[in-house]
């Protein structure tokens, strides 16, 4: 009641000031009829509801307020719940592992597949391929580029023989391959592995002239051995590999080849990867490249 007296004691005192001010008398009727109206007129307050039944008004009020304390602090564990999982899910992202897995040799008639799985896994990965063999699958090579694989040359010969013959030779192989990948989806290859790896057979100042040139010249630091552990074999000696350089905190670039015995296993090493917390990247142009060691 105390609201009440202390609104009734504001609108008298109103009326009393009127008394005071020289007002037509017409003009004094009309305002006193309002202030009247007012008086007569029921004030409801929540307060009050103890004294008296509750109006409509009251009532609705009230069960407003039950509803807003009813489902507010659902929907703030709700929001809180749901802000937690992002985190985690982008905790979990950042703290993934990078892993580049590099296929080699290819496009083959198992490349559709490999495609399909490493799709499947959320996979990027790394293809160095021969001129040859670009030509007869362009498909393949811009498939490939569309879902965000690297592609790479791998020489057109293959052969140690012929490949390694002379510097011109190399970076003319090279050349020519990157322009077939060019012809298909736009833009040449500047990544590049030279058949069974630099060492032994290219000389520290073979390498400058390749990087001189514009190409970035990838070995690898974990050989899966695929060509000769056929099937689930060459998944155990990958892993090892991987798990010995995790402990030196270094990034695994995994050699392996487009090869049908590889794709029918590759799931087995992508789902290690994905349970041990490792994330498949292609490689870049603005990486530090991993190359043996030349002797001479």
């Amino acid at each position: 009641m105390k609201h009440k007296n202390s609104f009734l004691k504001v609108v008298i005192c109103a009326s009393c000031l009127l008394q005071i001010f020289v007002i037509p008398i017409p003009v004094q009727d009309q305002i006193n009829k309002a202030i009247n109206s007012v008086l007569t007129k029921p004030v409801y307050n929540i307060q009050e509801a103890e004294e008296g039944p509750a109006t409509e008004d009251e009532t609705r009020i009230e069960e407003d307020l039950e509803l807003e304390e009813m489902f507010a602090p659902k929907h703030e564990q709700e929001n809180e719940e749901a802000y937690q999982e992002e985190e985690e899910a982008s905790s979990s992202k950042e703290e993934r592992l990078p892993i580049y897995l590099t296929f080699d040799d290819g496009p083959s008639a198992s490349t559709e597949e490999l495609l399909d799985i490493l799709k499947e896994y959320g996979a990027k990965a790394t293809f160095f391929m021969l001129e040859p063999n670009i030509r007869k699958n362009p498909e393949m090579v811009a498939r490939s580029f569309e879902e965000g694989h690297a592609l790479g040359c791998h020489s057109v010969s293959h052969r140690v023989n012929v490949f390694y013959q002379s510097t011109d030779n190399m970076l003319w192989e090279m050349a020519v391959t990157s322009q077939a990948v060019e012809e298909i989806v736009g833009v040449g290859a500047p990544l590049v592995r030279v058949p069974y790896g630099s060492v032994p057979y290219m000389s520290n100042e073979q390498k400058e002239i390749f990087a001189e040139e514009g190409f970035n010249l990838w070995d690898w630091n974990v050989d899966s051995m695929d060509w000769r552990y056929k099937g689930e074999g060459y998944v155990n000696h990958t892993i090892e590999q991987i798990e010995a350089l995790r402990s030196n905190n270094l990034n695994p670039v995994v050699l392996l080849h487009d090869l049908k015995t590889t794709v029918e296993y590759i799931p087995q090493l992508l789902e290690y990867l994905d349970e041990h917390g490792y994330e498949c990247l292609p490689l870049n142009s603005e990486m530090a490249e991993v190359q043996f060691k030349s002797t001479y």
